[in-house]
């Protein structure tokens, strides 16, 4: 192998995720095969009976699409907001059964790696070396395999906010815009990625991002149900009913990277037990209040000084750390700003903060579902000390690339 694939970045970034994923796999292996336990001690390789649960779970509801028989369908609640909805319909009407689902995503997958591939080659890495480390980024990915077990959408949200983003270091602000509209009517917390445009000055761009996700979540509405206040209320019980289940509960810890998951990880094992729903449902409406106030004031302060792909960086792990509950799955936008680095790494080989965030990285791939105390797994707080470590390091770093130039231009 020749000098760029050996670049310690690189190597210390495929030694974890290897390491990682190996000793995770002989753990659960030997916890389910050999002594034959139970969840959670023999998953992922022996998966729970939930699989493919996100995709399948609401079908027979869609039949009821497009009116006000869709909320009242007795049936798991709908806990998505209405343009997730309208996906959903899309993605039944299209694709029909959960396979052709699995294989656009499994496609979706291939592909992407190709294109990243094709990426690292034309910026002088050698096919053989290109290919080992996508592959094994690729087939050693725990976020892939978590969202495709799942069958969840958020791969369609990470396709939109990825397309946005290397819009917008292609100088296409209208059409970043338009993508993070729409994954921001879909989901809140990709509008934070609007402070990307702001960075540049480009106002109207922005302004255009939130003009999309209200147009978006108005669409959306009236596809779920024609009658607005009905669809609008509809949503918010939804919405409601999703933040008693997962918010105020303690069932999903483990899976959840969020800072409010690791306080509650906290909160067990300190308190020896979890806390009383309404003094959690207090203290997490005070943590968004204060995450909010300190997310802008970041912002203006330091994120929006710091070059494209740190800025890039901070912000996408924000959009998956900050929320009040955020599953592996989520990990997946991750992907983008890693790629980047990567291309920073064969550019000029090392910069500081490289090698720490690919470490991080390499923790926030990898699964860690075996480290599991009193029958609970913490694999989600060891990603969200990781998530924090990167945070850091996007503030600090120094990842300067050819992207800044191309956004000075493009302003």
């Amino acid at each position: 192998m020749n000098e760029d694939f050996l670049a310690r970045p690189l190597r210390w970034f495929l030694s974890v995720l290897g390491a990682l994923t190996a000793a995770c796999l002989a753990v659960e292996w030997v916890c389910g095969r050999v002594l034959h336990l139970g969840y959670p001690y023999n998953w992922p390789l022996m998966p729970p009976a939930t699989r493919y649960y996100d995709f399948s779970l609401y079908r027979a509801r869609f039949d009821f699409f497009h009116s006000a028989k869709f909320f009242a369908f007795d049936g798991p609640g709908y806990l998505y907001p209405a343009p997730v909805a309208a996906l959903h319909r899309l993605l039944y009407l299209l694709l029909g059964g959960m396979w052709t689902f699995l294989a656009l995503l499994l496609a979706t997958w291939a592909f992407a790696s190709f294109l990243l591939w094709g990426a690292l080659v034309r910026r002088g890495m050698q096919r053989r070396n290109a290919t080992v480390l996508v592959a094994i980024a690729a087939l050693c990915s725990y976020p892939f395999w978590f969202e495709f077990e799942q069958a969840n959408v958020e791969w369609i949200l990470c396709l939109l906010v990825g397309c946005g983003v290397m819009a917008l270091l292609r100088g296409r602000g209208f059409t970043a815009a338009a993508c993070f509209g729409i994954a921001g009517s879909m989901k809140i917390y990709p509008l934070v990625l609007v402070g990307l445009l702001l960075s540049r000055r480009q106002y109207k761009q922005a302004a255009a991002a939130f003009v999309v996700c209200g147009v978006s979540t108005m669409v959306g509405l009236w596809l779920v149900c024609p009658d607005l206040a009905t669809s609008w209320h509809g949503t918010q019980v939804g919405l409601e009913t999703f933040r008693q289940w997962y918010v105020l509960r303690y069932e999903q810890v483990g899976f959840d990277h969020s800072l409010v998951g690791l306080g509650k990880a906290l909160s067990l094992v300190v308190l020896s037990g979890p806390l009383a729903p309404q003094g959690l449902a207090l203290l997490v409406n005070l943590y968004m209040v204060v995450a909010a106030f300190a997310g802008v004031v970041l912002y203006f302060d330091r994120i929006r000084k710091l070059p494209v792909i740190n800025q890039v960086l901070c912000v996408v792990a924000a959009t998956i750390l900050l929320p009040p509950v955020s599953y592996d799955y989520t990990l997946l936008h991750l992907y983008l700003p890693w790629a980047l680095l990567v291309m920073v790494a064969l550019e000029r080989r090392e910069c500081k903060g490289m090698m720490a965030g690919m470490v991080c990285f390499a923790i926030l791939f990898a699964p860690e579902r075996e480290l599991i105390w009193g029958g609970r797994s913490y694999g989600g707080q060891v990603k969200a000390l990781a998530l924090v470590v990167l945070f850091g390091i996007g503030l600090v770093g120094k990842f300067e690339s050819r992207f800044d130039g191309e956004a000075v231009a493009a302003t």
